[in-house]
């Protein structure tokens, strides 16, 4: 018994995600969420309408739930009160799991390895370049933010079973205007919600 309490301390992240919900109030919009590591995580993109974003509508009926793209700027501002873009260090909290765990099961064009046994169900929406598409059922990316670099551009593209590697968090030091990735929310786990 204090070999399994032992583990549990250690590695947190493993533990099962605990399956939550949240409204939107700006637009009653309600995102599935899920707590892992301590984190609670939005288990959608962000679907906000804030002016210069756009739908990513995708061409498939299985897969409709793709949110919306944002531009740096915009993804700062995107989520609702309480809720901020993952650090780096709410990475490191997931890394530790198997990315595999992470992952949609239905969308992504190769997903025979994925089982999103965590419930964050990150999906292969793809990211806009300049104005088209790029990648949609082969990979992902997600905007992050480092508090203390405000001039950084970190985001994560996830390539889940379709290359090489399966995702990578990075900052680009340039500005990327031209590009725009989906949002994740998080905020603190609070067990009295």
């Amino acid at each position: 018994m204090r070999h399994s309490f032992l583990l549990i301390a250690l590695f947190p992240s493993v533990v099962s995600a605990i399956a939550q919900g949240f409204a939107d109030p700006r637009d009653g919009q309600v995102y599935p969420t899920v707590v892992i590591g301590g984190v609670e995580w939005f288990a959608r993109n962000l679907d906000y309408a804030l002016p210069g974003t756009e739908e990513n509508i995708p061409d498939s009926i299985t897969c409709t739930d793709w949110g919306r793209t944002y531009d740096r700027a915009g993804s700062r501002i995107a989520c609702p009160d309480g809720w901020r873009l993952p650090t780096r260090a709410d990475w490191a909290a997931l890394d530790t799991t198997d990315i595999f765990g992470l992952l949609d099961t239905l969308c992504w064009a190769n997903a025979e390895l994925h089982t999103n046994s965590t419930g964050l169900t990150l999906v292969p929406s793809g990211f806009k370049h300049k104005k088209a598409y790029w990648n949609r059922y082969l990979s992902g990316a997600i905007w992050f933010d480092d508090p203390e670099d405000p001039d950084s551009n970190w985001h994560l593209h996830m390539h889940g079973s379709n290359a090489s590697f399966t995702h990578y968090l990075h900052d680009h030091k340039e500005k990327i205007k031209v590009r725009r990735f989906a949002v994740r929310c998080v905020r603190p786990a609070d067990p009295q919600r």
